[in-house]
């Protein structure tokens, strides 16, 4: 079935499987008081950023904005990885080291989807999580390790703790919170799709 790519779904482990149940009691009103490009939001009745500045992970065009950088920042973790497995082989004379020049790419597509999570109690508001799509489902469990341990992302891309927690206090980012760490996500789905399994056993049979 052409089209159909094995995918995982991720969402940030400090948002939850779900939005966040104080986004309209406890945030929302402050936005208000904020400056225009603060209340931008994005089409979808949220807004862009949050108090704190940082982006917001329970608005699905919010979101959007930083897929390029997520599937950039994963694409270069993985080929990093396997260029070091290949220089380590290519040492010991096994095989010949594959240059970045020619070296596949591992991640298709990063979209967004909205849901919640289904082996859990959610009682919020769908989220987006990220659809990260992968050409070799044999890669899926790298792919999984590397968005667990976290991608470097700038501190601002993180979710803000304050959007999660009802009396929780977070200061607005400054010049020092700028700089990249480590952003972990909770994988909830890892699979090829339906379509493609179905297919492979039709044409086997």
């Amino acid at each position: 079935m052409l089209g159909a790519f094995p995918y995982l779904l991720a969402r940030p482990v400090a948002a939850g499987p779900d939005g966040s149940l104080h986004h309209s009691s406890h945030l929302k009103t402050k936005f208000s008081n904020k400056t225009a490009d603060i209340q931008d939001d994005n089409g979808d009745g949220l807004p862009a950023l949050t108090m704190a500045g940082h982006i917001n992970w329970d608005s699905e065009k919010s979101v959007e904005s930083i897929l390029s950088m997520v599937q950039d920042n994963l694409e270069t973790a993985l080929q990093t990885s396997m260029a070091k497995l290949m220089d380590s082989k290519d040492k010991h004379g096994k095989e010949e080291t594959v240059t970045s020049a020619c070296a596949p790419k591992f991640i298709r597509n990063v979209s967004v989807v909205m849901g919640r999570g289904f082996y859990t109690y959610c009682p919020g508001p769908p989220a987006p999580f990220l659809r990260v799509e992968y050409y070799d489902p044999k890669v899926r469990w790298k792919i999984k390790l590397y968005l667990e341990r976290g991608l470097e992302l700038p501190h601002m891309y993180h979710p803000d703790p304050q959007q999660y927690d009802a009396v929780g206090m977070v200061p607005t980012l400054d010049s020092s919170q700028l700089g990249l760490d480590p952003l972990p996500f909770h994988c909830y789905e890892a699979h090829i799709p339906y379509t493609s399994e179905f297919a492979a056993v039709a044409y086997r049979t």
